[in-house]
């Protein structure tokens, strides 16, 4: 039962992971072993100054959190995250890179909402392939890389409107 239950989180995890747009998390209090795994699984994480992260898996005699949180943190910082069972407060885990960025939790979630909705506004096409070019990307070396972001490149300009979000963007600065 257990290890059916593991399995069926990690293909949700993994969900989220590969969904073709960009996933934000938004966390405002106590983001604990699963929890973490879900918020490591999304495309970054907005957190209100009063978050903090906890995966406390070995501590409780089970294991969990090994692969992504290596993957955001590093090796060594995992690995003392893991064996101690440390609560991360939101400054650290900025700082380690686990949190893209803070916000105040006085309007934390209005704010919040804001950053997603910007997100969710952008032209969808340039989002799928700007998020598929990261993802990919970042598992291989540079000149591969950059091979990625030319194909995504060849993509949206046969098959956007790319013009008009450029004018959009000239407008914009022209008013700034």
């Amino acid at each position: 039962w257990v290890v059916a239950r593991r399995q069926a989180a990690f293909n949700a995890y993994m969900s989220i992971e590969t969904c073709p747009l960009p996933v934000v998390c938004a966390v405002q209090g106590a983001v604990v072993g699963s929890g973490g795994e879900i918020a490591m699984a999304t495309d970054f994480i907005v957190a209100s100054e009063k978050a903090t992260f906890l995966f406390p898996e070995p501590q409780w005699g089970t294991v969990g959190a090994t692969q992504r949180l290596q993957r955001v943190i590093g090796v060594s910082s995992a690995k003392e995250l893991l064996f101690t069972g440390r609560k991360l407060g939101v400054d650290e885990a900025y700082a380690r890179g686990l949190v893209a960025r803070v916000l105040p939790e006085d309007g934390f979630l209005e704010a919040a909402r804001e950053i997603a909705a910007k997100v969710a506004d952008a032209p969808y096409l340039a989002m799928q392939l700007t998020k598929q070019a990261v993802d990919q990307g970042g598992q291989t070396d540079l000149a591969s890389g950059i091979e990625i972001e030319m194909n995504a490149i060849r993509q949206v300009l046969s098959n956007s409107n790319w013009r008009e979000g450029v004018e959009r963007f000239n407008n914009e600065v022209g008013r700034g």
